[in-house]
């Protein structure tokens, strides 16, 4: 019984959230195997995206016969992204303060769904929920230091970003089990509500 209940888990596992882990899992191996260096590299990344994708923005935009107020906002949007990919490259001591700070806050929004989940998760006797609960409550810790205090040495703050990021990636792997337990109970209730009355009482 334990068996089939166990496949029947990996059968119904959401796999979108092993591609956040995987890639939670990279992240972080990236800021632990190029600690102080990492987040430069970083900055350097993001910054050529930007200018990368700014211009390819700008020539399709410019690619359009049809001239009008849609077409100068995403001009004007191509430019300031431009420049944002450039600032990025150029004074990365500030481009890296702000990837931290949008990386505290994206942990703190996340955090709060997973906090949500915990929830639910308890609520149909899911044997993870206070694993999740604890996971949820070090990230939004985690994410508010980020935003709150300024981290001088690069070494810590990067091998901190990447303890966040494996703890981001443990709670996204152990979602999908309590998600599980949520659609059977919600297909039984479902279910059970579909019944004539008679046979309400009967079960």
């Amino acid at each position: 019984m334990k068996t089939n209940g166990f496949f029947h888990k990996v059968k119904t596992f959401s796999y979108g959230y092993l591609l956040f882990f995987l890639f939670d899992i990279a992240v972080a191996a990236a800021f632990f195997g190029f600690s102080a260096d990492s987040l430069d590299y970083l900055a350097i990344a993001i910054g050529v995206t930007v200018i990368l994708f700014s211009a390819v923005f700008a020539v399709l935009t410019l690619s359009k016969e049809k001239r009008g107020v849609n077409f100068f906002f995403r001009i004007l949007f191509a430019v300031i992204a431009l420049l944002a990919g450039v600032a990025a490259l150029i004074g990365r001591e500030s481009a890296v303060a702000s990837i931290v700070a949008a990386f505290g806050l994206i942990l703190i929004v996340d955090a709060s769904f997973k906090l949500q989940s915990t929830v639910l998760a308890k609520r149909f006797r899911s044997s993870l929920w206070w694993v999740l609960l604890v996971l949820a409550l070090l990230l939004i810790a985690g994410g508010f230091s980020l935003i709150r205090f300024r981290i001088e040495d690069r070494t810590w703050l990067a091998y901190l970003l990447g303890a966040l990021l494996v703890l981001d990636g443990v709670a996204n792997l152990l979602t999908p089990f309590y998600l599980s337990k949520w659609k059977t109970v919600s297909a039984k209730d479902t279910e059970k509500e579909a019944l004539p009355a008679e046979e309400k009482e009967e079960k």
